[in-house]
């Protein structure tokens, strides 16, 4: 096996390639995030849920013995598989550290989410228990899979690229979901017209061609990366075993760190009030403003191609104006889009469409600028460890956002409540964020890079 040392290849042809494959990931996976959590299946549990909650007297159903309403289930399952991955994502975090095979790791985490993907065809009728797991093995798995695949950038990138190639990636990712929607559209708009076929069934099949996707464009990504000879050979066992006292070891290090501890801390904030938006906007969108799956598809579709230019736009805006204003700037918007939602009048795609728009402008910027920033104040050689951590802002931690939202939408009724109340995490996590000194925590990594071996824990 041929490994290489860690770091970015000084071969810029060389590095070229990786960073094409690595933004090709993006691209393969990117239909999860937008063709079934940002469109499809949001709306599609929800029906699955009211028609089990149809047959009960009180018009609710049964999760682990708590009456729901049936609107609740699915923000609940969302909830139920952030909590769940959590665990999993921090051992991989560090895992990914001490292994030859970080690219096999990370093909066999997309793999099983590809997997899990497809088989959401096969729930229909009453079956919301069986779409309830698939969506946790599904999620779990594509949030492991990103913790993987975020520590591959301080790989592939110098510092001076990182910006340009998470933007681009980020990017990739939002032009892909844009092509899959383009083809979803078309399959919700012509399949029940032209074949009889119901809107469910369509809706099915737009999920496993979703997972498909994925599953073919993972070749890519799995024959350009490039394994990195890890710091010390484990087996599985000795790897958890170091993976926990790792972690502990990273906490432990945050007075060392306290910039990227707080930046962290910022993430975790706004991050939490992205994904949740993101996640249950096309569930607003068909239960509280009454629109149809293909306005639905049409406003996420604007989403993925207005959205692929803002986060280019953000990259260009954050080389002028610094990448950390760029992020405050870009939270005064998501505090315009909680408002907007509040407002937002019902039987309008034009208004739902100004909406996505808005959205859209800051949706990919936000967060790949925010991942470059985080790894230019994480200790190298230390890399999936920190973004271990970083996935507890980007994915591990989206609990407490659609938790709250869970909890607004069961105790009111009211999606618009629950919206507006996610307005508190972009102000908390702006005003952390005007507190980081980037510059100290670049000075914090630099020199704690040197010194970094340390702290490792040692396996008998």
């Amino acid at each position: 096996m041929n490994l290489l040392p860690p770091g970015p290849q000084a071969d810029l042809p060389a590095r070229r390639r990786e960073q094409f494959g690595w933004k090709m990931f993006d691209w393969a996976w990117s239909t999860f995030i937008t063709t079934v959590l940002g469109v499809m299946l949001g709306p599609f549990l929800t029906g699955i849920a009211q028609t089990a909650a149809a047959d009960q007297p009180d018009g609710r159903i049964s999760v682990l013995g708590i009456a729901l309403r049936p609107e609740a289930f699915y923000p609940a399952v969302v909830t139920a598989a952030t909590l769940i991955a959590l665990p999993l994502m921090l051992v991989i975090g560090a895992v990914a550290d001490r292994t030859p095979h970080k690219r096999v790791l990370l093909g066999a985490l997309a793999g099983i989410g590809a997997v899990s993907t497809m088989a959401f065809f096969l729930v229909a009728d009453t079956r919301y228990v069986l779409g309830g797991l698939l969506t946790i093995v599904a999620s779990a798995a594509y949030q492991c899979a990103g913790v993987v695949y975020n520590s591959f950038l301080p790989d592939i990138a110098t510092v001076d690229e990182r910006d340009r190639v998470s933007a681009a990636g980020w990017a990739f990712g939002y032009a892909s979901g844009a092509v899959m929607l383009g083809i979803n559209l078309a399959m919700v708009a012509l399949l029940p017209r032209y074949t009889g076929m119901s809107t469910e069934t369509a809706v099915r099949l737009c999920l496993l061609t979703a997972g498909l996707w994925w599953a073919l464009w993972l070749g890519i990504p799995m024959a350009r990366l490039r394994d990195r000879r890890p710091r010390e050979p484990l087996d599985l066992g000795p790897a958890v075993r170091a993976s926990v006292g790792s972690l502990a070891a990273t906490a432990r290090q945050a007075p060392r760190y306290p910039m990227t501890f707080l930046f962290l801390l910022a993430f975790l904030l706004y991050k939490d009030g992205i994904g949740t938006i993101f996640s249950l906007a096309s569930t607003f969108a068909s239960s509280e403003l009454r629109l149809s799956q293909s306005v639905i598809v049409v406003g996420v579709l604007v989403l993925n191609v207005v959205g692929v230019l803002g986060s280019l736009v953000m990259a260009r805006i954050a080389d002028r104006a610094g990448t950390k204003r760029t992020i405050l700037g870009s939270l005064v918007v998501w505090v315009l889009v909680c408002l907007y939602g509040v407002l937002v009048p019902a039987d309008s795609p034009i208004a739902f469409y100004l909406m996505t728009g808005l959205i859209a402008l800051v949706i990919a910027g936000t967060q790949a600028l925010s991942r470059s920033l985080y790894s230019k104040i994480i200790p190298r050689d230390r890399e999936a460890e920190y973004f271990g951590l970083y996935g507890l802002g980007a994915q591990g931690t989206a609990w407490i956002g659609s938790l709250v939202f869970t909890l607004v939408l069961q105790w009111t009724g009211s999606y618009r409540s629950a919206i507006g109340i996610l307005v508190v995490f972009f102000l908390a996590g702006g005003l952390v964020l005007w507190k980081v000194d980037v510059e100290r925590g670049e000075r914090d990594a630099a020199a704690g890079s040197r010194a970094s071996s340390a702290d490792l824990p040692s396996v008998s």
